[in-house]
């Protein structure tokens, strides 16, 4: 592994991008670069890929910012080359590689929003690696129109619907801030939820009830409906239980229309 000069890198990058246009030639120098930089030996980070088929080339943070500072301008120069590389990218089973093409997405104008939509919702599947779903969310996390768009909450049920109770929190915090970025649709989010509501376990529960308070912020009455209507659905101990757990969120008005409907 070479050590990170910032010059040198620079450099180095400037190369990488003159290929921008070429995008097997990108591609290629892209992977080039990240063997320069990279430690096979190295073990960071390595509870984190216990689950995971790709490889990691384990190339240091600050090369990573300083190739997505330069890519996200580049990207919004140039959409159409920009979505060829990403796709490309994508198809490689190295992590550095398709968080590169998270990046490259995540940069393009809202001019392309119906392009990235439709990749994150063919991206994002239950058997994505949990941490390159950390890297969508964390991308996107301060793009408000991806986050109210209709098929960004779409994709998430794919996360709320995984076996895998870190997917399901996945899910869920990236669901808190689409509601939080005032999402209108409330019933859709309510859908969304059903399966969670349905099985709250206890690993998920802190999430659970953080999208719960987001959703009384947006609407006490409609979330005080949907809970009434899950302890009418799923008459059980566990999910009556934690409907009662979260009386306290409503006001004294709506604590008492909870109750006396799911008694």
């Amino acid at each position: 592994m070479s050590s990170v000069q910032l010059t040198r890198l620079r450099s180095q990058i400037n190369a990488l991008l003159a290929h921008f246009e070429k995008s097997e030639d990108f591609c290629r120098s892209l992977s080039s670069l990240f063997l320069l930089y990279g430690d096979k030996r190295s073990s960071i980070n390595a509870w984190m890929r216990e689950d995971s088929s790709l490889n990691f080339f384990n190339v240091p943070g600050s090369v990573l910012a300083e190739l997505d500072t330069r890519l996200s301008i580049l990207s919004r120069e140039n959409p159409k080359t920009a979505i060829v590389n990403a796709d490309l990218l994508w198809n490689s089973n190295d992590y550095e590689i398709k968080k590169t093409a998270i990046n490259i997405i995540s940069n393009l104008d809202e001019l392309h929003q119906s392009y990235v939509i439709k990749r994150i919702h063919e991206w994002i599947n239950p058997d994505l690696d949990k941490i390159l779903m950390r890297d969508i969310l964390e991308a996107f996390e301060n793009k408000p129109n991806i986050l109210v768009n209709e098929d960004w909450v779409k994709s998430l049920g794919f996360w709320l619907t995984s076996s895998e109770d870190e997917i399901v929190r996945l899910g869920l915090k990236a669901l808190t801030q689409t509601i939080t970025m005032k999402y209108k649709n409330l019933p859709q989010i309510f859908n969304a939820l059903m399966p969670v509501i349905r099985d709250p376990k206890i690993a998920i529960q802190k999430d659970l009830v953080d999208t719960l308070k987001a959703l009384i912020v947006q609407s006490q009455a409609e979330t005080a409906s949907f809970l009434i209507m899950c302890g009418n659905l799923y008459q059980n101990e566990i999910v009556m239980a934690f409907i009662r757990k979260n009386l306290p969120l409503f006001d004294s008005f709506f604590q008492k229309e909870i109750k006396t409907a799911i008694k």
